[in-house]
């Protein structure tokens, strides 16, 4: 007779191995509700901590045309703990040492983006696809930009601020590098959540044809406050492409003024609508 000592082991491998299948439907709930807590708990965190930001990044893009692009970006705006987002918002566009290619501002109802060298300004009443529309490759509004690169994950997905207790989405199966994927309930971000065994975001899928976001977390003592990521990658299979690598994320002491936030036109500016692309 076969020693049942050996057969233990080799059975739970095989147990462990079939859970893991990618496309495979999570087994143990008890596991996958673990990294779903560790996720929204640096969320919250990232949202009980959050204060006026300022972001200084490098932004890569790509067009179908392949009329590549590396501008520096400065975001910035007001904050608050347990609030979703505090308008307006600022971001401003250097193509070059000194030179301005874009001023943008978004508040509630309106995006507008300035253009120094044309003297033309672009607004678009829906924020949803400004950004796309405005020529720059990123699927979010502002206020989706601020929260993602501030660290506010769970805030920015599920739509609400992120507080205990923490409903797990009920469709979470593995993926093909062996992370958990967590498909967003209704009501919520399109797509689902890719999440390392730490509760760490790696990824986020709007649907299938749609974007695609991968991003690197900052690691501890690197040299940003707060949560957050360090590098962030857009596509789609459509031929665009954005990379965004932080270098600076910092957190004021005193809330910005309106002035601070605020796009003043010059009085020879040329206004036009954003048409959609």
């Amino acid at each position: 007779m076969n020693n049942p000592s050996r057969f233990w082991p080799a059975l739970a491998l095989l147990l462990l191995a079939g859970a893991c299948v990618p496309g495979r439907t999570v087994t143990d709930p008890q596991s996958a509700g673990q990294v779903w807590q560790n996720f929204c708990a640096r969320s919250a965190l990232a949202e009980q901590t959050a204060a006026p930001y300022r972001i200084n990044a490098s932004l890569r893009y790509d067009t179908p045309q392949k009329d590549g692009h590396r501008v520096i970006i400065y975001l910035w705006g007001n904050a608050g703990p347990q609030k979703q987002v505090q308008y307006p918002i600022r971001l401003d566009v250097q193509a070059g040492i000194g030179v301005m290619a874009a001023r943008i501002r978004e508040d509630e109802q309106l995006f507008m983006a300035y253009i120094p060298q044309e003297e033309k300004a672009y607004y678009n009443p829906e924020g949803s696809r400004a950004m796309f529309n405005f020529g720059l490759p990123l699927p979010f509004t502002l206020a989706d930009l601020s929260l993602l690169l501030n660290g506010r994950y769970a805030e920015l997905f599920l739509r609400r601020p992120t507080a205990p207790p923490f409903t797990m989405p009920g469709n979470i199966s593995v993926g093909a590098s062996g992370n958990l994927v967590f498909k967003l309930d209704p009501g919520q971000f399109t797509g689902s959540l890719e999440l390392d065994t730490q509760g760490n975001l790696v990824a986020w899928r709007e649907k299938p044809g749609g974007w695609l976001m991968e991003l690197e977390q900052a690691e501890p003592g690197s040299g940003f406050d707060g949560y957050g990521p360090r590098r962030v990658k857009f596509s789609h299979p459509g031929g665009y492409e954005a990379i965004i690598v932080l270098k600076e994320r910092e957190y004021a002491g005193q809330p910005f003024t309106p002035e601070q936030l605020e796009l003043i036109l010059p009085p020879e500016t040329s206004l036009f609508p954003l048409r959609p692309h």
